[in-house]
């Protein structure tokens, strides 16, 4: 959500039952949460088929993840990408794969193979760092609780500090 109260969403073009999608790109959006209606819709990753993760800062910036796991931020009101990087050598899109923690202000990256930390700055978009290689690989979404991460992977349950330790 913005500050604004409008929703920010994102758009994939995967058709996984077979019907055939009418767009080329994936999207992002902005819901007038009083109207109901989108306000704004644009392409900010070329190419993208999915966006598959999304989350809005305090400062109004969408953070997202693609389906090729490249990591953008931008700035709906200009729909200008501020920042971007691949992060595809640390592994594949992993569903719910962002956790906020509020008292650091920093926000947890989860791909199959990787945790990465982001720092949210007011002035600058920070490269995401590495912060574990993964003991099991992940195949779903993560929680944070008590400084730890948790996720799935496969059919068992793993955990895994938040620290660098």
């Amino acid at each position: 959500q913005l500050r604004s109260g409008d929703i920010m969403g994102e758009t994939s073009i995967e058709t996984p039952w077979g019907a055939e999608s009418r767009e080329r790109e994936a999207r992002l959006y902005v819901l007038d949460w009083k109207t109901q209606k989108v306000k704004n819709s644009f392409v900010p990753i070329q190419g993208a088929r999915e966006i598959a993760q999304i989350f809005v800062d305090q400062f109004d910036r969408a953070h997202c993840l693609t389906d090729q796991s490249i990591y953008f931020v931008c700035d709906p009101s200009t729909e200008q990408v501020l920042f971007q990087t691949d992060l595809s050598n640390w592994g594949q899109i992993v569903r719910n794969g962002f956790a906020y923690d509020v008292t650091t202000n920093k926000l947890f990256c989860l791909l199959s193979e990787t945790l990465l930390r982001i720092e949210i700055q007011e002035k600058r978009c920070v490269e995401p760092q590495v912060i574990h290689a993964l003991p099991m690989s992940a195949s779903s979404g993560l929680v944070l609780k008590n400084d730890r991460i948790y996720y799935g992977s496969g059919s068992h349950l793993c955990s895994i500090q938040t620290s660098e330790n």
